[in-house]
């Protein structure tokens, strides 16, 4: 098994990053067929796929590309599910360096592992974390060979993770209050990245902290709302803009909902 944890280089996204593999080492018989983990997709471009007659048609002395992957938030170590950050899907992309079709192997986020074999060769090796649209909110990419009958063993990587958070309370006559007592049900925080359409979050509003789905970088409008049982808006915000970087977590001002 040939283990690699370096070499990646920095996507344009929010990249990830490698840490070593701490797990056992795999048996190093390529697989036979496609992606392994739940719910492994692959497709290929170009007529035929990487092995002229798509991934089932490997031969024997192909080499093996193998990743392990976990989500955590920008600034912090501790692990995040898929669901919590809401991407399904991981896709990894094998480019030959010497020209030919691309390899495309779509996995679910929640398979955390997935492999495929490769003729052996070096590639232009590209992996994704894809949210809500099939967006890509992570990535990373990298130089690697497949020699023939051996892994070549990605390592761990880690999605880093932006997204808003957001905290808030009540207040009625300069006296906090609860959600209860105002009739408050929801707290919407409203964004929107550049040009593109408005994306809404949804809170409880006893909950008094949330936090949205992965989201990219770049420089959003955002208000935050708080909504009664009915939907009727009892108090909101001003717009405000704001700039999310893979330097530190999206942590948006603490909202004071002021109630007549």
């Amino acid at each position: 098994m040939k283990a690699l944890s370096t070499f990646w280089m920095s996507a344009v996204l929010l990249a990830g990053c490698v840490q070593p593999r701490q797990s056992p080492a795999r048996d190093a018989s390529p697989p036979q067929g496609g992606s392994v983990g739940t719910g492994g997709n692959v497709t290929a471009g170009g007529a035929g796929g990487l092995y002229g007659a798509g991934p089932d048609a490997a031969p024997s002395g192909s080499g093996t590309f193998t990743v392990d992957w976990r989500l955590a938030y920008v600034g912090s170590d501790v692990s995040i599910s898929c669901a919590q950050a809401g991407t399904p899907t991981v896709v990894l992309r094998l480019e030959p360096a010497g020209g030919g079709a691309t390899t495309q192997i779509d996995a679910a986020c929640d398979a955390m592992a997935l492999s495929t074999p490769a003729l052996p060769g070096s590639y232009q090796v590209t992996i994704e974390l894809r949210g809500g649209g099939d967006r890509v909110v992570s990535s990373n990419s990298g130089t690697f060979e497949a020699p023939g009958g051996q892994i070549t063993d990605l390592g761990v990587l880690v999605f880093q993770i932006q997204s808003f958070q957001l905290a808030w309370s009540l207040s009625r006559g300069g006296q906090a209050t609860t959600c209860q007592a105002a009739g408050a049900a929801t707290v919407e925080l409203i964004t929107r990245l550049a040009s593109e359409p408005q994306v809404t979050y949804s809170f409880p509003c006893s909950a008094g902290q949330g936090s949205s789905p992965a989201i990219r970088l770049g420089t959003y409008q955002a208000a935050v709302r708080l909504l009664g049982a009915a939907g009727a808006a009892l108090s909101a915000t001003d717009p405000m803009a704001v700039t999310v970087t893979d330097a530190r977590r999206a942590v948006l001002p603490p909202v004071v909902f002021e109630l007549r």
